[in-house]
């Protein structure tokens, strides 16, 4: 049996359970090792000889530390720097400090600044204006289980494209009902579905101008009521924005390039999926997108 160092006694000891120790506790149980492994173990080509260069370290390691990454936001070093000084982070990887230091916690280069060496922008992305703000970057569109909540499908563009014109690579063929805002308007020739088609399996929000040019009528109560209950249902795809944006910090790109920040999109909507599925409960029979 190994024995633990004084750091892990001490540790053990404490009365409290911290929030970080329970939140890494309940990844650690919840994320599928081996399988995920198995996937990538093709791809992984660390130093296997480790005759040359730093030694090899393996996958299942490096998973736990990129993981660490994406749910603190921390830059490479940032994240060395949070390993040696968190006992909790440390049982998570698995390092004993008596024994071993923490491996290098780099993964993938990340852009120093928003400009490029010929003095220009990222040109994968653009500008664009929400309300009276412009901003520039990138958009992240998602298609969400109307009953579990679980990000199903995600597709990374620039900040210019408009949300309708995604609709296709958000849905599933065999998703009866497809729920999305104002914005998703005319959504159905994107599905193939023909206009005001009488099955169609479209649930676009009403614009807030019409319902506001409408006498106050019966009808008008009815189509409120009905708006709300969509609403309710879209809601659900604001639920992995908040795990991204304020559990895990995400909030600015990372990387230059569509590719580099859809691959980290992958990972940080798979986990906050983790993070969502201990409350879900039922069958999936929709889809909301945004």
């Amino acid at each position: 049996m190994k024995q633990i160092s004084f750091a892990q006694a001490e540790h053990q000891n404490k009365k409290k359970v911290t929030r970080r120790e329970r939140f890494l506790t309940q990844m650690d149980a919840l994320v599928p090792w081996q399988r995920l492994i198995d996937a990538l173990s093709p791809s992984y080509f660390p130093n296997a000889a480790g005759k040359r260069g730093r030694p090899p370290i393996g996958l299942e390691r490096m998973l736990r530390i990129y993981f660490l990454q994406q749910w603190y936001a921390l830059a490479d070093e940032a994240l060395e720097d949070a390993i040696y000084d968190s006992q909790a982070m440390r049982d998570f990887i698995g390092i004993d400090l008596a024994i071993e230091s923490v491996p290098d916690a780099t993964i993938v280069a990340a852009a120093p600044s928003t400009k490029n060496k010929a003095k220009q922008r990222d040109p994968a992305m653009k500008q664009t204006k929400k309300g009276n703000q412009w901003f520039f970057g990138m958009k992240a569109h998602i298609g969400v289980d109307a009953v579990t909540g679980l990000t199903h499908s995600v597709a990374a563009t620039s900040a210019n494209v408009a949300d309708v014109t995604m609709t296709g690579a958000l849905v599933r063929d065999d998703d009866k009902r497809v729920y999305g805002d104002a914005g998703y308007t005319g959504m159905g020739k994107y599905l193939n579905e023909e206009k005001d088609a009488p099955n169609s399996r479209c649930c676009v929000a009403a614009k807030r101008g019409t319902i506001k040019k409408m006498e106050g009528s019966p009808r008008k109560t009815l189509l409120l009521a009905f708006e709300k209950a969509k609403a309710s249902i879209r809601a659900k795809e604001e639920h992995p924005f908040h795990v991204i944006k304020n559990l895990f910090g995400y909030r600015k790109v990372r990387y230059k390039g569509l590719a580099k920040n859809q691959a980290q999109l992958f990972t940080l909507f798979a986990l906050g999926n983790l993070v969502l599925a201990r409350r879900c409960e039922g069958d999936a029979d929709g889809v909301s997108v945004s």
